[in-house]
């Protein structure tokens, strides 16, 4: 199995190639080739803090993860941020995990502006009133 370093994560990413890859994604979802259910977000008020949890499947790419995400107030006390994440992927094939990676915190996890700005310039359909 890959074990992946924020470092490692950081040194090996290409901003370009991770906006494309976002925007098939988000195709993959609006076109109904995505299993992406609600995050589960499971409160933790005796140890002070929140564990998020985040699978999807994507049908064209044949990608199986999951996005785990902790949330620990106190965090800072130990040098740490408060929000921490990793990511697994998962072979489609058998479920086995494949690769385990941390989450750049430094990059937002949410479309970059570039991708919004590109699906905001999509033609769309008129709405009747």
């Amino acid at each position: 199995m890959l074990l992946l370093s924020e470092r490692e994560v950081q040194s090996l990413i290409d901003v370009d190639e991770l906006i494309t890859a976002l925007e098939q994604a988000h195709i993959q979802y609006s076109t109904g080739k995505a299993v992406m259910p609600v995050r589960l977000v499971v409160p933790l008020p005796l140890i002070q803090g929140r564990i998020t949890s985040m699978p999807g499947y994507l049908s064209q790419d044949q990608a199986l993860g999951m996005k785990v995400v902790t949330y620990f107030q106190n965090n800072d006390k130990q040098d740490l941020p408060a929000i921490l994440a990793t990511i697994m992927l998962f072979s489609v094939e058998t479920g086995k995990m494949i690769a385990a990676m941390e989450e750049l915190t430094s990059l937002p996890s949410a479309p970059p502006a570039p991708l919004r700005w590109r699906l905001k310039s999509w033609p769309t359909r008129r709405r009747r009133c």
